[in-house]
C-alpha cells in the first residue's frame, strides 16, 4: 500500500494526463458509436439571417445554383430536402414592380445536438425559430431566418381554390399578354394557374387556381401571402406579370 502511495505521489501529474485521455477517448467513442445521432428538421427564410433587418432577396442565380436532391453540407450535418421561390414585389415610384428577386425558402434536415434545456446547438449555436442560422454546403453557401423547426419531415398541406381577379384601366396590351392555362412553378409543384380571362368595360377579368395553406383560419399563398377577398394581390407567369388585381371572390 505504501508502495503505491509512494507511486500516485511520484506520477501523479502523470496519472492525471491519462485519466483525462483516457476520459476523453470514451466520450469520443460514446458519440461516434454508442450515442444515437439527432437530426431534425428546418425551415429557412434565405436572407441576412435577421428577421428585422431588410436586406436584398435572392437573384435567379440562386435558384440555379441550389440542386436539393444533391446538395449537403461535407460533413453530411446538413441536407437541402426542398426548395420553394417566391416572386418579390417591390412598391416603385409608380407600380408595384418585379425585378428578378425573389423570396427563398430552404427545408433543411439536419444534426444537432440537444442540451438539458431542450434546446437544440447545430455547429456550436443555439438555434430556435426566428433565430439566424448558415450554411456551407457543397456547391452554396447562405444564411437566413429560421421560420419553422420540426423534429418530423415538413410538409406543407396546399388545398386549391378558385380566385376571381379583375384589373381596372389595364394597359392596352396587357391583356393580350395573358395566357390561359400558364402559370407559375415554386420549384416544387405549380401553385398558380390562369383558367379564364375576358375583358369586359375596359377591365381585364381573370380566373385563375391556386394553391394555400391554412395558418390561424387564413389563406396564406407562396408562404406569406394573404388570400382574402378585396385584398390587391400580384402574380408572375412565364409570359406576363399580373400586378395590381383585386380578388373579387375566393371559391
Amino acid at each position: 500500500m505504501k508502495k503505491l502511495l509512494k507511486f500516485i505521489k511520484k506520477h501523479f501529474f502523470l496519472l492525471v494526463f491519462f485519466m483525462v485521455i483516457i476520459f476523453v477517448f470514451i466520450v469520443v467513442i460514446y458519440k461516434l458509436f454508442l450515442s444515437k445521432p439527432i437530426y431534425i428538421y428546418l425551415k429557412v427564410k434565405v436572407g441576412q439571417g435577421l428577421w428585422w433587418v431588410s436586406t436584398v432577396k435572392p437573384n435567379s442565380w440562386f435558384i440555379n445554383a441550389i440542386n436539393h436532391e444533391k446538395e449537403k453540407s461535407n460533413n453530411n450535418e446538413a441536407r437541402i430536402i426542398q426548395t420553394v421561390f417566391c416572386p418579390y414585389f417591390f412598391l416603385s415610384s409608380n407600380n408595384q414592380y418585379f425585378n428578378d428577386q425573389y423570396n427563398s425558402y430552404v427545408v433543411l434536415k439536419i444534426r444537432v445536438n440537444r442540451l438539458k434545456t431542450g434546446q437544440y446547438v447545430y455547429q456550436g449555436q443555439k438555434i430556435s425559430v426566428g433565430g439566424p442560422i448558415d450554411f456551407e454546403l457543397t456547391s452554396v453557401q447562405f444564411s437566413g431566418t429560421i421560420v419553422e423547426m420540426n423534429d418530423q419531415p415538413i410538409y406543407d398541406k396546399l388545398t386549391k381554390k378558385t380566385v376571381y381577379l379583375v384589373k381596372n384601366n389595364p394597359q392596352p396590351e396587357e391583356y393580350d399578354n395573358i395566357k390561359i392555362n400558364d402559370g407559375y412553378f415554386d420549384g416544387k409543384r405549380q401553385i398558380f394557374k390562369i383558367v379564364d380571362k375576358s375583358f369586359i368595360n375596359g377591365n381585364i377579368n381573370l380566373k385563375a387556381k391556386i394553391s394555400v395553406k391554412e395558418i390561424n383560419r387564413q389563406w396564406i399563398y407562396c408562404e406569406e401571402e394573404t388570400i382574402a377577398t378585396g385584398k390587391p394581390i400580384n402574380f408572375i407567369t412565364p409570359n406576363s406579370i399580373l400586378a395590381n388585381y383585386l380578388i373579387t371572390k375566393i371559391e
